[in-house]
């Protein structure tokens, strides 16, 4: 989760603010995703019917995508009002108003992967009851189908992209949750012995396949089997790195409330960098890459303390919001 916070320190648009830290951020983004399925495949269960599931998936997935959009919603009312200040965002060109109403309501925001999630699992709904056997072949399948949508705007991938809620993003969930369920019983066993051993040769392993990745410029299905391989290595990594760390409370927070640190992860990284730069120039920062690693740190913790508050409002006031059943009065203690 700390790493999705880096990852969006400099966000999607110009980056005035951390232009030495652009390497980081592509490093992070090639797991930082297919680590987010990996762990929901851990914990994957295709239990009762089919409309219980559904019913489930619906108010842990759905639910959250619209409650957390709420902050898109935000954007455009802030756009309408003073159009001036979204510029101090730095963000991707902004549509009209009601272009951006029409991406939230089918899924193309920042969330999307809410969505990607939703449509996976129901799909891995019927081929875990039915063809389990077949799931390493759908997980490689997957994993190109995932690379090709994802780099190409032409045929098939051209087609499947004009389905509305982010449907073709089904792939990137379908072949990581199930790399997921593929090694959760490995994954469970493991011992300290053997989350060092997978730490030091994920670690390896990724750096040689990240540093080709940076290196090799051309994008095409020539970077696919690289690319898989680095976000599987990759999420091994930083599961071996989780295992081998001693119990934090502040770590296990995060855990639990997983859910709201993803949703609120563009809100109170734009809040807490916002406010961090009124305080110090943008020129001071931006011209020593030493101080961008500070002031980068300082605006995770920050963000993480934001989410942090979020979260206990949300727990305790709008747990519907997150799919969460009403809060016993015990678990309302902080």
């Amino acid at each position: 989760m700390i790493l999705v916070f880096w990852g969006h320190l400099s966000g999607n648009g110009d980056n005035p603010w951390f232009p030495d830290l652009i390497t980081s951020k592509k490093v992070v983004y090639y797991f930082h995703m297919p680590l987010f399925f990996i762990l929901s495949g851990l914990t994957f269960h295709a239990d009762g019917s089919f409309k219980e599931f559904v019913t489930k998936r619906v108010r842990r997935l759905l639910i959250p995508y619209y409650f957390f959009s709420l902050y898109g919603l935000g954007k455009v009312v802030l756009s309408i009002i003073n159009p001036k200040a979204i510029d101090s965002f730095h963000g991707e060109l902004i549509t009209s108003p009601i272009a951006q109403i029409i991406e939230i309501l089918f899924g193309y925001q920042g969330l999307w992967f809410f969505w990607a999630l939703f449509w996976g699992e129901l799909v891995l709904y019927w081929i875990y009851r039915c063809c389990k056997k077949y799931l390493p072949l759908i997980a490689a399948a997957s994993s190109l189908m995932w690379f090709y949508c994802g780099t190409c705007n032409t045929g098939f991938a051209y087609i499947i992209k004009l389905f509305p809620f982010f449907f073709y993003t089904v792939f990137q969930a379908l072949a990581f949750v199930s790399i997921g369920i593929l090694i959760s019983d490995f994954l469970k066993s493991l011992d300290r012995v053997g989350a060092l051993q997978m730490l030091l040769v994920s670690g390896v392993m990724f750096s040689l396949l990240s540093t080709l990745l940076l290196v090799y410029k051309q994008d095409g299905m020539q970077k696919s089997v690289p690319a898989i391989m680095a976000a599987i290595v990759g999420s091994l990594f930083v599961v071996a790195f989780s295992i081998l760390q001693k119990k934090l409370a502040t770590i296990e927070y995060i855990g639990r409330n997983t859910i709201v640190f993803y949703g609120l992860n563009g809100f109170s990284i734009a809040t807490a960098r916002a406010v961090f730069f009124k305080i110090i120039p943008v020129s001071i920062i931006a011209e020593n890459v030493y101080l961008q690693v500070v002031a980068g740190v300082i605006i995770v913790i920050v963000s993480c303390v934001i989410c942090w508050l979020a979260t206990l409002i949300i727990n305790r006031w709008l747990w519907m919001c997150i799919g969460m059943p009403r809060p016993m009065r015990k678990e309302m203690v902080v």
